[in-house]
């Protein structure tokens, strides 16, 4: 039968997706602030997952959209913002991982790491 969807089945593709979504949603770990006009963004992607991305995400009125990849020993954290929101960007690492650099904006960045439940954050704030 073309077109018809049985109650149940509706019901189970919704739950699925909202499984998804939250579970995206903690791997990328978004922490707006909105009075402040503040974004963090410090994804913590499981190891089989080389990359995640959200896009039209709305906070408030505003549109933000993050990617998340991972090749080999690079890391890559992208933020699109609109102007006018303060962002802090990072990754989760494993404890005791050698950082050689960070980048933000294709030039080098001061960065702190900060010691998680879910191993070390490092953060840098644009």
């Amino acid at each position: 039968m073309l077109g018809r969807c049985q109650p149940d089945k509706l019901l189970q593709a919704v739950g699925l997706v909202a499984v998804a979504f939250r579970y995206s949603f903690a791997f990328v770990s978004i922490e707006p602030d909105v009075p402040a006009k503040t974004l963090a963004v410090v994804p913590d992607l499981p190891g089989s997952w080389n990359e995640l991305s959200i896009d039209n995400l709305h906070v408030v009125s505003d549109q933000i959209a993050v990617s998340v990849k991972r090749a080999g020993i690079n890391y890559v954290t992208t933020v699109s913002a609109p102007a006018g929101w303060r962002l802090t960007i990072g990754y989760t690492f494993p404890v005791n991982t050698q950082i050689k650099l960070v980048r933000l904006n294709n030039s080098p960045a001061a960065f702190r790491i900060v010691n998680t439940n879910r191993g070390e954050e490092l953060k840098t704030t644009t």
